[in-house]
C-alpha cells in the first residue's frame, strides 16, 4: 500500500484494484454535516408551511446537528472558489445564508431549534482559532441575529418604550439566548482574532456589515429600554 497524499489517500497495489480512500464509503469516515442545497430547499418549504407539527424528525436531527456546530456552519453554502479562505474572500454565499435565515425565521419550530443549537456554542465562540476559515462564522451569525424576525421583536419592544411587557419579555428571552453571548464573545476575542475579523468585515457587503453593527446595537438599546422602564 503506497501513500498517495494526505493522511487518508492510498494507492493499493497487488491484486486489489486501486481505490480512493478519501471517499467515505472507502475510508469509513463520515463527512462533516453541512447545510446542503437539499436541506436548504427543505428549510424553504417548511418555512413557507404553517404546519410546524409536520416537520420530519430525521430532517430536524440533521438540521440541529448543522446549527449546533460552528464547523458545520463554516463548511455550509460554500462558493465554488472558496479555497483558500482569506480575509479578502471568505468563501461562503452570504446571500444564500441570508435567505436561509429568513426562511427559518418564518417557522416557530425551526427558530426554536436554531436558537437552542446556536446558543450551545456561542459562549465558547471566543476560543476559535485565529484563522479566516474558522472566524468567518463570526461574520456569518449577524445575518441570523438581525434577520427580520429579531428586528421585528426589537422594534416592537423599543416602540412601546418597554411598557409592552409581552413584547419586551419575548425580545429579552431571544436576545439573552443569542445576542448577549454573541456580544460577550466578541469582547473576549484576542487581539490577533480581532485583527483577522476586522480585515474580514472590511470586505463584506453593506448588508452584512450593517447586520454586524445592528447585532451589537440592538442588544444595547434593548437593555437601555429595560433600564428606563425600571427607573421610571
Amino acid at each position: 500500500m503506497i501513500c498517495a497524499g494526505g493522511d487518508q489517500s492510498f494507492c493499493v497495489t497487488g491484486n486489489t484494484p486501486p481505490a480512493d480512500y478519501r471517499l467515505p464509503e472507502k475510508s469509513g469516515i463520515l463527512p462533516i454535516k453541512t447545510l446542503t442545497a437539499d436541506l436548504a430547499a427543505q428549510i424553504s418549504a417548511m418555512g413557507a408551511s404553517d404546519d410546524d407539527a409536520a416537520l420530519d424528525q430525521d430532517f430536524l436531527e440533521e438540521f440541529e446537528t448543522v446549527f449546533s456546530s460552528p464547523q458545520c456552519l463554516n463548511a455550509s453554502l460554500l462558493q465554488s472558489d472558496h479555497m483558500p479562505c482569506l480575509t479578502e474572500r471568505i468563501g461562503v454565499d452570504l446571500k444564500a445564508w441570508q435567505d436561509a435565515f429568513e426562511c427559518i425565521g418564518s417557522s416557530d419550530r425551526l427558530t426554536e431549534v436554531v436558537e437552542f443549537s446556536v446558543s450551545t456554542f456561542l459562549p465558547e465562540l471566543s476560543k476559535i482559532a485565529n484563522d479566516p476559515e474558522a472566524i468567518r462564522v463570526v461574520a456569518l451569525l449577524p445575518l441570523l441575529l438581525c434577520s427580520d424576525r429579531y428586528l421585528a421583536m426589537w422594534e416592537a419592544a423599543v416602540a412601546s418604550g418597554g411598557e409592552d411587557l409581552a413584547s419586551r419579555r419575548s425580545a429579552n428571552e431571544a436576545f439573552e439566548r443569542l445576542h448577549t453571548p454573541f456580544c460577550a464573545s466578541l469582547c473576549s476575542l484576542g487581539d490577533s482574532q480581532r485583527e483577522t475579523l476586522k480585515k474580514m468585515l472590511m470586505r463584506l457587503n453593506k448588508h452584512c456589515l450593517r447586520a454586524f453593527v445592528r447585532a451589537i446595537k440592538v442588544r444595547r438599546i434593548l437593555s437601555l429600554v429595560g433600564s428606563n422602564l425600571v427607573n421610571n
